[in-house]
């Protein structure tokens, strides 16, 4: 929705409502460098050197980047009735997190950073030492979102859960 007038994108939305069925969106995300909400799906392509696999070196990493176009357009879907939305993607498994060089996490839509031999990063700062990721800004925003519509009770839940 950044870059694009908000009242043309709710016009775009609600034709999906016209044939009467659910309408869910299956992959809605940006990347962790600063200004990726303004190219949404084709922030990698931004972010990218032609060869695919540098990071270009003039991006800034800006995990809250990711929270700002999940909190521009979460409330369109819901104040529109979307049914389900799905951020893409839970990890960007080829573009892992560099703490120091190129950092090619940078490209990715994931709301991890996966960590491999060369993150540098330090076991004693894992969230979650045994796993081979760790949370961004984005997955916690995610997670208090819907932490919130469960206690509101406006999320859809299976009867046997209420």
């Amino acid at each position: 929705m950044r870059g694009r007038n908000a009242a043309a994108y709710r016009d775009d939305l609600r034709k999906e409502f016209a044939h009467g069925k659910p309408v869910a969106i299956m992959e809605v995300g940006c990347c962790t460098f600063r200004g990726a909400g303004d190219y949404g799906g084709s922030g990698w392509y931004v972010a990218m050197e032609p060869d695919g696999v540098t990071p270009k070196p003039d991006l800034l990493r800006d995990e809250s980047e990711q929270v700002r176009y999940l909190d521009d357009l979460m409330p369109v879907f819901e104040e529109e009735g979307v049914d389900s939305a799905f951020w893409f993607s839970f990890a960007g498994y080829n573009t892992p997190h560099r703490l120091s060089g190129p950092d090619p996490d940078l490209a990715s839509y994931g709301i991890v950073k996966i960590l491999d031999e060369h993150s540098d990063y330090p076991a004693d700062a894992r969230t979650y030492p045994d796993m081979p990721w760790e949370p961004k800004e984005a997955f916690h925003a995610l997670a208090n979102r819907y932490q919130v519509l469960r206690q509101q009770g406006t999320s859809d839940q299976h009867p046997s859960d209420r």
